[in-house]
């Protein structure tokens, strides 16, 4: 019995550092893509304020624009903070410092 629940606890404690793992994986790829959407509502922002001052755009698509890349910016903190969250979490797992995970 000591040994089937040494086996179960062994398997619970593989279980987390995956499931901390695959967490932080798709955290740090949710925060890269956020970046990348952030980068494109910039450009976006830029060329509709361009289009404004040439007379091609009206006030209305550049306060879309602007909530469009405000909208991107905030999703980004909470990708951060779950990437780092399981990160620690691993580290905390392994009795390692997270710097190096």
């Amino acid at each position: 019995a000591a040994r089937q629940d040494e086996g179960t606890v062994r398997l619970a404690y593989l279980s987390d550092i995956v499931d901390a793992y695959v967490a932080a994986r798709y955290y740090q790829n949710t925060a890269w893509l956020t970046r990348q959407a952030i980068e494109s509502r910039r450009a976006t922002l830029a060329a509709v304020n361009r289009q404004l001052t040439a007379g091609d755009a009206t006030r209305l698509e550049v306060t879309r624009a602007e909530a469009s890349l405000r909208t991107a910016q905030a999703t980004l903190p909470p990708a951060q903070s779950g990437f780092e969250t399981n990160v620690f979490r691993i580290a905390t797992l392994l009795a390692e410092p997270a710097g190096p995970i």
